[in-house]
C-alpha cells in the first residue's frame, strides 16, 4: 500500500500547522456557552477568557470522526490522551463502525499528549508521506510508537484557569497561589510539578524539564536533531519566549502555534505548551 492510500486524520485539540497539508483531515470539538455553541472569532473568545467567563468545551461527534475515518482505505486517527478528553474512546467507537461496513483499516493513536505534543506527531507522520518510497502499512504501525517518545510540558499562567475551565483535578492538594505560574507534565494524565516565582522563571523551568526529559544539556547545539514545538493561549510574549526557549534548547521549534479553543479553555490565556520528540523523523 502506498504513503496516497492513507489518511492523517486529527482531532481540533492537535495543535500544528495544518493548512494546505495533503492526506489530513480536521475533525474539530466544541465550545459551548450554556447551551450556545460558541461561533466568535478566537480573538473574542481569548477576551471572554481575560474577563473571567469560562465556557465548556465538547469533543469531535462519532459521527464527524466515522465521516473523516471512512475517506480512505488506511487511516491513522491521531487524538489527544484518553486521561483528558473522550475523543479516542469515540475515535474507537467511529472506527468499529466504518471497519463494520467497509474494508478500511482504522488504527487509533492515542497521543497521551495534547496541542503540540499530539500536533508534532501528526506532522511527523504528515512528512513521512511525502518521502519517496514510505509505505503506508509502516507508518500506521511507526505511529504507535512516537507517543513513547513524546515529552509534554504546561505551563498554566493563572491557576483559577483550571478551576474555571472544569479541570480542578490537575492541581495539587493545598493552596496554591493564583497570581504564580502553574508548571504541568502530560504523560496520559497531566501531573503538577511545581509552581514559579514568575512567568520568566516560570520558561526557564519549563525548558529545563524539557531538557532532563531528552538527556540533553545546556548550549547551542543541545536539541539539534529533535523537533520541538510551542503552543500558546494568545500570549503577547510568545516571540520573545520562543527566542528564549530555542537558546535554551539549543535549536528553534519546528512550529509555534495558538491552541485550539477547546485546549485554551482549559489552559487559559498566557498559557505555554511545549513538547519534544526524541526521534521526530518516522522510520
Amino acid at each position: 500500500m502506498t504513503p496516497g492510500d492513507l489518511l492523517v486524520v486529527v482531532d481540533g485539540a492537535v495543535d500544528a500547522p495544518f493548512s494546505g497539508r495533503g492526506r489530513l483531515e480536521v475533525v474539530a470539538g466544541q465550545v459551548h456557552f450554556g447551551e450556545a455553541p460558541f461561533d466568535g472569532s478566537p480573538e473574542a473568545l481569548w477576551d471572554l477568557l481575560r474577563r473571567g467567563s469560562y465556557p465548556s468545551t465538547t469533543p469531535p461527534t462519532v459521527g464527524a470522526l466515522a465521516a473523516a475515518y471512512e475517506q480512505a482505505g488506511q487511516v491513522v486517527g491521531v487524538h489527544v490522551s484518553a486521561a483528558l478528553s473522550a475523543t479516542v474512546a469515540r475515535a474507537k467507537e467511529a472506527a468499529a463502525r466504518v471497519q463494520a461496513r467497509s474494508p478500511c483499516q482504522v488504527t487509533v493513536v492515542d497521543t497521551r499528549s495534547l496541542s503540540v505534543g499530539s500536533g508534532l506527531i501528526a506532522t511527523a507522520l504528515v512528512r513521512a508521506l511525502d518521502r519517496p518510497g514510505t509505505d503506508a502499512t509502516a507508518i500506521a504501525r511507526e505511529a504507535q510508537r512516537l507517543p513513547g517518545l513524546l515529552h509534554t510540558f504546561a505551563l498554566v499562567q493563572d491557576v483559577d484557569a483550571l478551576r474555571a475551565g472544569g479541570r480542578a483535578g490537575l492541581l495539587p492538594p493545598g493552596r496554591l497561589d493564583r497570581h504564580r505560574p502553574l508548571l504541568l507534565a502530560v504523560r496520559g494524565r497531566a501531573v503538577a510539578l511545581e509552581q514559579c516565582r514568575d512567568r520568566r522563571a516560570a520558561v526557564d523551568c519549563l525548558a529545563a524539564h524539557l531538557r532532563h526529559s531528552l538527556g540533553t544539556t545546556t548550549g547551542a547545539g543541545a536539541g539539534v536533531g529533535r523537533g520541538w514545538a510551542l503552543g500558546h493561549g494568545a500570549a503577547p510574549d510568545v516571540t520573545s519566549v520562543a527566542a528564549r526557549l530555542s537558546d535554551l534548547l539549543g535549536c528553534p521549534p519546528r512550529f509555534v502555534v495558538p491552541v485550539d479553543p477547546t485546549v485554551g479553555v482549559h489552559v487559559g490565556p498566557d498559557a505555554l505548551i511545549v513538547a519534544s520528540l526524541t526521534e521526530d523523523r518516522v522510520r
